[in-house]
């Protein structure tokens, strides 16, 4: 049920609007009392009660305290016991019926109390704090804990709390002025906050997320430490979603939705296995089938070609439109090509869009029967709020390269023509190497062949923050991306578009889409797939040429934060879905 609420709070409008009657407080209190104020029309919802026997325990060591509760009078019925049976200072409560002035009261008071015993959006804390106010409330159910920080900008008491810890608490504030003050001013900052024009923006997003699809999310893993790109994609989505991954099942989730999503693919992959092609698809399509019944969205999006085959019956059966996001080896690798040809050639029809990474992959799809129409080309993009601060000009000549140690990435060609350039300069070089895989023996050993113990490191898997504080470091990034020996290729690597966005220039190759993402010799230097002269020759003229690595940096850094974002990517994404669902509504009622 989380996934279908949003909180929106009220606003606090400032200054805060003035009515009848205007009662100053300096015609009612002495100029220099000390004013511990409360606000409501609800004594026992606001817990006056409890407040007015804290007073009377702490009015005798306080003589300089008053007590001020505005919006009752000290006739009203459920208040007349607690104020007979607690005289104590009673000479300094003042309860005031209307105040139409209350901003002014607010600016008077030493400290605002809320003693509630319940609260939806409590809109007098609000406007406490919103006029700077330091503010003490009971966690009460609810508003307080989500309006107050305890001990940043006030301080929060236990629902349970007793006239007495309440009393004492309210005492120790009032003999602290210079915390008063502190918790003041952080509490002022409450006016942009929830200031009318946030809170507006703030409901208008959840009415057009009501009004936007629900998405239902297949993918194969979000546990993969190199799929970082669709855990991103998923919390970045601004679309309703929901989601289930082939990886999870029981054990490690506690939905059984998910776990029964879980072990279907699992029992789908042994039938593949076992040559069963016709009946792999069965337990993930029954499954999927049935999720989709369950929870009924308007549009389907399945991450990897490879993936889609094994729901796409379940699509059929339900009549939801399916968009299938192809990333790369799904759509070039043999293994997957010449295993699944048929099954892709019946998922061209069923499917009623396309996302892919580059136009090599486009013109994959349409060879297996997919309308040109119906394929969006959309690059995976960088966050720039975490890519960016690279200076290529200051770093030292280091080479950075980042991608799985698998034969598409070629980092065995990088290490030789890294070697090249080492042969060919006298500049202290470093190449790193972050990422794991297979090939990683076969590196180690061809380091130690080539003598670059030194000079040469393997980092290992690092996280997406861990690689942006590299890319600080570095001068370039070396990615000789190629066509595997299975076919296997690049869509688009995210870490071309990660180092442009950080500032970065860039030696790579002319495979599958890196040319559509960078501007040759302007943001990158690109060689033929396997030219290690080519590529030696792009990594030594940035290697010795601090500035010109430095104005292609900046080229990057354009080009990237123009066209490839993160944000521009799910844009993409989220307008493709929401497309194919009001078509499909629009056939539906037609």
């Amino acid at each position: 049920m989380t996934s279908h609420w949003r909180i929106v709070s009220n606003p606090v409008e400032w200054p805060l609007p003035i009515q009848d009657p205007c009662i100053p407080p300096e015609s009612c209190l002495p100029a220099k009392a000390q004013v511990v104020l409360a606000v409501g029309t609800k004594p026992h919802q606001k817990g006056f009660d409890r407040l007015l026997q804290a007073f009377s325990l702490l009015a005798n060591d306080h003589p300089n305290c008053w007590l001020v509760i505005a919006g009752v009078h000290q006739s009203h019925p459920y208040l007349r016991q607690t104020l007979s049976a607690h005289v104590n200072g009673q000479s300094r409560r003042l309860l005031i019926r209307r105040v139409g002035n209350v901003g002014d009261w607010y600016e008077r008071a030493d400290l605002f109390v809320l003693s509630s015993r319940f609260e939806g959006c409590p809109n007098v804390l609000m406007e406490a704090m919103a006029s700077g106010t330091a503010c003490l409330a009971i966690d009460c159910p609810t508003g307080p804990r989500e309006l107050i920080q305890h001990g940043v900008n006030g301080e929060l008491l236990p629902e349970n709390v007793d006239a007495q810890k309440l009393g004492n608490s309210i005492a120790t504030l009032i003999e602290n002025p210079l915390k008063l003050e502190g918790f003041g001013r952080e509490a002022r900052r409450i006016r942009e906050l929830y200031s009318p024009s946030v809170v507006r923006k703030q409901f208008e997003d959840v009415v057009q997320q009501a009004l936007d699809p629900l998405v239902m999310v297949f993918a194969p893993t979000r546990c993969s430490p190199s799929e970082t790109f669709i855990r991103s994609n998923l919390a970045a989505m601004p679309l309703r979603q929901i989601a289930f991954f082939g990886d999870e099942y029981a054990g490690t989730s506690n939905s059984p939705g998910q776990m029964a999503y879980g072990v279907a693919i699992f029992l789908s992959k042994v039938c593949t296995r076992l040559g069963l092609q016709r009946l792999a698809t069965l337990p993930s399509s029954f499954i999927a089938y049935w999720l989709i019944r369950c929870h009924r969205p308007d549009v389907i999006l399945v991450e990897f070609g490879f993936h889609a085959v094994r729901v796409m019956d379940a699509v059929r059966w339900s009549g939801v439109p399916l968009v299938v996001h192809f990333r790369g080896s799904d759509a070039s690798a043999d293994r997957r090509l010449r295993l699944l040809q048929e099954r892709y050639r019946r998922l061209m029809r069923i499917a009623s869009a396309f996302i892919v990474k580059s136009r090599p992959m486009k013109v994959v799809l349409e060879e297996l029967g997919a309308d040109s129409e119906r394929i969006t080309i959309s690059p995976s993009g960088a966050n720039p709020t975490l890519f960016y601060g690279a200076s290529p000009a200051n770093a030292p000549p280091r080479v950075l390269f980042v991608g799985r140690l698998v034969e598409k990435k070629a980092p065995l060609d990088a290490l030789e023509a890294f070697a090249m350039v080492q042969q060919r300069s006298e500049l202290p070089l470093h190449l790193d190497f972050i990422g794991e895989g297979p090939l990683r023996p076969a590196l180690e050993v061809r380091i130690r062949e080539l003598g670059l113990e030194g000079q040469v490191e393997l980092l290992g898997f690092q996280s997406p923050a861990q690689v942006a504080a590299s890319m600080r470091q570095v001068r370039c990034l070396l990615l000789p991306s190629r066509v595997a020996a299975d076919g296997d290729s690049e869509g688009c690597p995210v870490a071309v578009l990660e180092a442009q966005m950080a500032g970065l220039p860039v030696v790579s190759t002319l495979h599958a889409g890196i040319p559509e993402v960078v501007l040759e010799e302007r943001t990158a230097f690109l060689a033929e797939e396997g030219d290690l002269e080519a590529l030696a020759y792009g990594l030594l003229r940035l290697l010795e040429h601090p500035a010109l690595a430095a104005q292609m940096g900046r080229a990057a850094q354009r080009h990237a934060r123009e066209r490839f974002t993160v944000g521009n990517h799910i844009s993409t994404v989220a307008s493709v879905l929401g497309h194919a669902a009001a078509q499909c509504h629009r056939s539906r009622h037609s």
